[in-house]
Parts: C-alpha cells; sequence; structure tokens
C-alpha cells in the first residue's frame, strides 16, 4: 500500500524537498510556564520557582516580590529558591534575567511572618 501522495504534509515537517524543518523560536518564558511552589505565604516563607532559561547561576538575575527585592538562596536554569522577604506586598512575583527576560506571577503576601515546621 502506498501513501497518498497528494496529502498535505504536517506544517514544518520538512519533508517536502528534502528541507530540513525550521528551527523553532529561542525558548522564552511566558507568564504561564512560570511556577510557583505556593502562590501565596507570609514573610521568610520558601519560594521556590520553577521553569525554564532562568541562566546557570545566581548571579544571572534578580526577583521581586511586588518591587520589593528578595535574596537568592538557590538559582539554576530550571530552578530558583527565595524567600518572600520582609516589606512585601501582594502583587507580581518578577523574575528578572541577565538577558533581559522578565517574568511574572502573581503572589499573595499573608499576615505574620513564616515559622518553619518544628523538626523535633
Amino acid at each position: 500500500m502506498t501513501p497518498d501522495t497528494d496529502a498535505p504534509l504536517p506544517e514544518n515537517s520538512g519533508a517536502a524537498g528534502g528541507e530540513m524543518p525550521p528551527k523553532p523560536p529561542p525558548l522564552d518564558l511566558v507568564d504561564d510556564q512560570l511556577r510557583l511552589s505556593t502562590s501565596q505565604g507570609q514573610e521568610q516563607e520558601p519560594v521556590l520557582i520553577s521553569g525554564e532559561g532562568f541562566g546557570p547561576r545566581h548571579d544571572a538575575g534578580s526577583i521581586a516580590f511586588n518591587g520589593v527585592p528578595a535574596h537568592v538562596v538557590t538559582w539554576s536554569n530550571q530552578n530558583i529558591l527565595t524567600f518572600v522577604p520582609y516589606g512585601a506586598t501582594s502583587g507580581a512575583l518578577v523574575v528578572l534575567t541577565k538577558r533581559g527576560q522578565s517574568f511574572s506571577a502573581d503572589f499573595t503576601v499573608l499576615p505574620g511572618v513564616y515559622e518553619p515546621p518544628d523538626q523535633t
């Protein structure tokens, strides 16, 4: 059985004329691809930010909770660990990379200061 030669090729298949498929555009994080371990928390509560394209090192960018800078504990291309800073208010949690990319997600700051669970 032979395939129908008049059937349209899938978009970007690259099979027509032996051409290679076009390269996808560079990966840019968009807001809906930014994942947070929690979308709300108290001051000093840890927040894990996940995605792709943040950059490989902790000095690859900065984080702010509604304009209040946050301390970076760890930073990798896929994950950033930070804490809700003192004085933060509800609004945008923004990740800014040194390449000039900006990613954000809504974050609600709850009243009080986070106390880690007792480990004893």
